[in-house]
């Protein structure tokens, strides 16, 4: 079963909000919870953002589960364009959140805060301040704002990113520069990109 690698709490969320995973979901998985690079090129509809977004939440549940629980560090860097933030933060990072957090409970399993915040040109400074003392498990920016961040953000595990075109997409190319740096110099180890296409029509009937 596509769900069999997922922590049960990761799993019982999916199943309660979604009838099955898609095609996309299924073919990439896999490769990403084995660590690898991946590119998830599939129509619009296909659920792209969170096939690669749980694989994140799940390793996040799973080591927050640990004696040890969740470090206070940034593990997982959130990039999309700004006009795509607000729908992605909603359908792809709060809800999934609050419902593995009902999941855990249900299953009588300790609870697990995930922290998250968002970092723009926009965001105000006590907020900016107040990720740096306490930082996100999950941050998540812009392509621009993600220039800035670099000075102060540690090296993450996981770099999520939409639109990876590096000489055709504008977003894309601005995302060039700032991704080979985290692998060059801010991370002791290379961290995982899983990437979404931009949109790509919608799935035939």
């Amino acid at each position: 079963m596509a769900l069999d690698n997922f922590h049960p709490a990761v799993s019982a969320w999916f199943m309660r909000s979604f009838a099955t995973p898609t095609g996309a979901q299924v073919a990439a998985w896999p490769a990403i919870q084995a660590g690898r690079n991946t590119l998830v090129a599939a129509p619009t509809g296909s659920g792209k953002t969170l096939t690669a977004f749980m694989a994140a939440l799940d390793a996040l549940v799973r080591q927050g589960l640990q004696p040890g629980g969740l470090p206070d560090e940034t593990t997982v860097l959130y990039v999309s364009p700004l006009k795509a933030l607000s729908n992605d933060i909603r359908l792809n990072l709060e809800a999934p959140l609050a419902g593995i957090r009902e999941a855990l409970a249900a299953l009588g399993l300790p609870d697990v805060n995930i922290r998250s915040a968002v970092r723009t040109g926009d965001t105000p400074q006590k907020d900016r301040q107040h990720t740096l003392r306490t930082p996100p498990h999950i941050l998540v920016t812009t392509p621009e704002s993600l220039y800035v961040l670099l000075g102060s953000v540690s090296g993450p595990s996981w770099c999520y990113r939409t639109a990876p075109h590096w000489s055709s997409s504008t977003p894309g190319a601005r995302l060039r520069w700032p991704c080979q740096d985290l692998n060059a110099a801010r991370c002791s180890t290379p961290p995982r990109a899983p990437c979404r296409s931009a949109a790509a029509g919608p799935r035939r009937k």
